[in-house]
């Protein structure tokens, strides 16, 4: 086995360790002292950094304070090796083939050509010498490691494997046909499949049987897309596996089952809830990958135009009164909500929640989940808790007249109420309160304000180019010619959806200021005032300013609008 010291362009072993351990604090200061950004700036993300526990620059780049070749740079210099940019390098199909996937996906490694005698090898972590000793194991020579940025190299891995992960595991399953012990191929099955699963940032995994064969499909950026599956009669296997790290009823199949777990690859961390539904061909898996507890999205990275994000803080800073996010499922609500306590949780406010399930697990924040079976819903946590002298409340879901009642008289009593309801638009969710049997004039006094959002999908950067929209399309929003549209032609960076990534789309009614505004108005009846609401720009209006942009097409703007 080749030594560290010995391999060409690498750190000596002997500063590893002092390395690895001020490499996120230097990283600031020589950012700092280049003057690529200000240090209230990095002050700010380095909260964020052990708030989220992510490396601290993917959240400098998440934030737009260094641009990714400024990175790139400072880290190389920083660790005394070389950058590169493993996207761009052409594959050698005989240095692919000797390193398999899994090795590749684990270290974050791929290599991207030869030096001599070395094999030059981009990876997000050159300082690991259990990955340079692996990696020169497989290759059998010495290793020339070189920086290179997480994102580029898992682009770089899905260029040369393909999907790989996905197939490799199926394959796997499949040579075990036949054999009498299924439980190490079913294991093997369900990690790769969730390493896949992050690789490409998917929101769900679902595992559906049919009746002579199972299908696997990923949700990405909000569309399920179907990957390569384990065979049919294997799939009982695999959701025993699933059960057991769910702790599930391995003996119930008739009835649905509840649960969750925690799944982590390298610094990639997310909470599994797992569903299973019993159809007539077998029981259907879904898996939600949701972000770890203390993992929240601040309100500024959700895509909120400056005057809109000034509101949305304008009705959170309100000591009391009722705040509602509306959308359909899907529509990042929840995440809206949750950035609204992280803003909101501090030592002077006791914030508690009521949520079916909880999401994600806020540190300070006193968290209920609805379990009906022992009689605990939405309606009864929310009694007990006017009875615990909160500042802020959260409703997962004002689902019913009961709880609607409740939460009113709750943001009438100087509680702030913060919950969702499903409506298509901001003064959809008026009209739908009137409809459930709230009191007009309980709604005219206690609604602050409401946020109704979608999310649209971006156009992948790497393959943008500028592409007219289609008939219907044009012909739905009212497209002129002078309006430039773009879309992405698929590349391997997006999986050849030409997207990647989402973004939020907002309208915004502030209810409480329109209302006061409206004071010395000639409407005397609350109803008549609640009616002639308007939000400062329609859902339409806001998708159509992200398509003038650039930012998304044609097609996602019909989607998320109409």
């Amino acid at each position: 086995m080749f030594r560290p010291s010995d391999a060409k362009g690498r750190v000596d072993a002997e500063r590893l360790s002092g390395l690895r351990r001020g490499l996120l604090k230097r990283l600031g200061e020589i950012l700092v002292e280049t003057g690529r950004i200000a240090p209230a700036a990095l002050t700010e993300a380095l909260r964020e950094q052990r708030e989220r526990r992510r490396p601290l620059g993917e959240i400098l780049l998440e934030r737009g304070l260094v641009g990714r070749h400024d990175l790139l740079r400072c880290l190389a210099e920083q660790l005394g090796v070389q950058p590169a940019d493993p996207t761009s390098a052409p594959l050698d199909p005989k240095l692919v083939e000797a390193l398999p996937y899994e090795i590749a996906a684990r270290y974050k490694a791929v290599a991207i050509g030869r030096e001599g005698s070395f094999v030059v090898v981009a990876m997000a972590d050159p300082l690991n010498v259990l990955a340079l000793d692996e990696l020169e194991a497989r290759f059998d020579c010495r290793v020339a490691p070189r920086i290179a940025l997480p994102d580029d190299i898992e682009r770089a891995i899905d260029r040369a494997y393909g999907r790989q992960g996905a197939s490799a595991a199926a394959a796997g399953l499949t040579a075990s046909v036949g054999g009498e012990a299924l439980t190490a191929p079913a294991i093997a099955f369900v990690n790769r499949i969730m390493v896949e699963a992050l690789r490409r940032e998917a929101s769900d995994i679902h595992l559906e049987p049919d009746r002579e064969e199972a299908t696997l499909r990923l949700r990405i950026d909000g569309v399920l897309q179907k990957f390569p599956a384990p065979p049919r009669e294997l799939l009982p296997a695999i959701v025993a596996r699933i059960k057991v790290l769910a702790e599930l009823d391995l003996s119930e199949s008739r009835l649905p089952q509840d649960g969750r777990f925690g799944f982590r690859d390298g610094a990639k961390e997310v909470d599994v809830r797992v569903a299973t539904i019993p159809t007539i061909n077998g029981e259907k898996v879904v898996l939600r990958l949701l972000p770890p507890r203390g993992a929240l999205r601040r309100l500024e990275t959700l895509g909120f135009q400056p005057d809109d994000l000034a509101m949305a803080r304008r009705f959170a800073r309100s000591p009391h009164g009722m705040v509602l996010a509306t959308g359909p499922s899907g529509s990042g609500k929840t995440t809206t909500l949750y950035a609204l306590i992280d803003e909101l949780n501090t030592v002077e406010k006791h914030v508690v929640t009521i949520e079916d399930p909880v999401e994600i697990e806020i540190p300070g924040v006193r968290q209920v989940q609805v379990n009906r079976r022992a009689g605990l819903d939405f309606a009864k946590a929310l009694r007990s808790f006017l009875r615990a002298d909160p500042n802020v409340i959260m409703v997962g879901e004002i689902r019913d007249r009961e709880t609607l009642e409740i939460a009113l008289q709750a943001a009438l009593t100087g509680h702030l109420v913060l919950t969702t309801l499903h409506t298509n638009d901001a003064a959809g969710a008026v009209a739908r309160l009137l409809e459930m049997g709230g009191e007009p004039y309980l709604v005219r006094a206690t609604l602050v304000g409401v946020i109704a959002q979608r999310l649209v999908r971006k156009i992948c950067a790497e393959c943008k180019r500028e592409a007219p929209p289609g008939d219907n399309s044009r012909t739905l929003l009212g497209i002129t010619q002078s309006v430039k549209t773009y879309a992405g032609a698929g590349c391997v960076g997006c999986g050849g959806t030409g997207y990647r990534g989402r973004v939020g789309i907002f309208e915004l009614l502030a209810v409480r200021e329109q209302l006061r505004k409206m004071a010395h108005s000639a409407f005397a009846d609350p109803l008549a005032d609640l009616a002639n609401l308007r939000p400062a720009r329609t859902l339409r209006e806001e998708a159509m300013a992200r398509l003038v942009a650039g930012e998304t097409t044609a097609d996602e703007v019909v989607r998320a609008s109409f």
